[in-house]
């Protein structure tokens, strides 16, 4: 789709669909947080740390990624 080329409501639905996909991030986040204070608290081995660290990594960065589109359509 052309940059300025959507219309309102294709806007609206996108919209929703990063609200969404926020939401379902930080749901993540919160997940694999209090999977990562498990670890911690039971004493974990390095592995399952640095495995748990690179999942939350990840979900960090994706959510960056989401919550930039959502500014940049609040922008439009």
């Amino acid at each position: 789709m052309k940059a300025g080329a959507a219309t309102p409501e294709q806007i609206r639905n996108l919209g929703e669909q990063i609200r969404a996909k926020r939401a379902e991030f930080d749901a993540e986040l919160q997940a694999a947080s209090r999977e990562w204070d498990g670890l911690v608290t039971s004493g974990a081995p390095e592995a399952a740390m640095k495995q748990q660290l690179g999942k939350l990594t990840e979900i960090v960065s994706e959510s960056s990624y989401i919550r930039n589109l959502e500014r940049e359509l609040e922008n439009r």
